[in-house]
């Protein structure tokens, strides 16, 4: 059923969003509205089976509304100054924004590692009981029953 969520969000950004309000900040403005008004959707239901796909989804529209945020301010600031300001600034948060767009690829890569070691730590323990941790030095039973810190 959420599929249909998807794809009336997905009309609504790219085809819908192109007719209101041409090239104003008004239609940055209607894309931050429909992204973040997506974002409590996507975070109240999790409609994913997985919990990392939530996460992902969660994470690639904050840094839509991110990205639409910033696209406002920056017309902003040129409509008001005339100029984009320091170099420094835009340095920054341009980086900032490439760095969170570029991670939206990189989760899934992560996850993959950390998932693949993981199951190659446990495939070693088994075969090879030398490769165990030491005691204390890992996770505790109580830990690992509850899924986090035993403090």
């Amino acid at each position: 059923y959420f599929e249909l969520v998807e794809m009336v969000r997905k009309l609504l950004i790219t085809a819908v969003l192109v007719f209101v309000f041409p090239r104003t900040p008004a239609q940055l403005a209607a894309g931050l509205v429909i992204s973040f008004g997506s974002l409590i959707i996507y975070y109240s239901c999790r409609p994913f089976l997985s919990e990392r796909l939530d996460g992902l989804q969660i994470f690639a529209l904050i840094t839509q509304c991110i990205n639409l945020f910033y696209g406002i301010m920056l017309i902003v600031q040129t409509a008001t100054v005339g100029t984009t300001g320091s170099s420094n600034e835009d340095g920054l948060i341009t980086g900032i924004v490439v760095v969170l767009n570029c991670g939206i690829v990189a989760v899934p890569f992560i996850n993959m590692a950390t998932e693949k070691l993981a199951s190659f730590y446990e495939c070693a323990t088994t075969v090879l009981p030398c490769c165990k941790l030491p005691d204390g030095a890992g996770p505790s039973d109580e830990e690992e029953a509850v899924g986090g810190d035993a403090r």
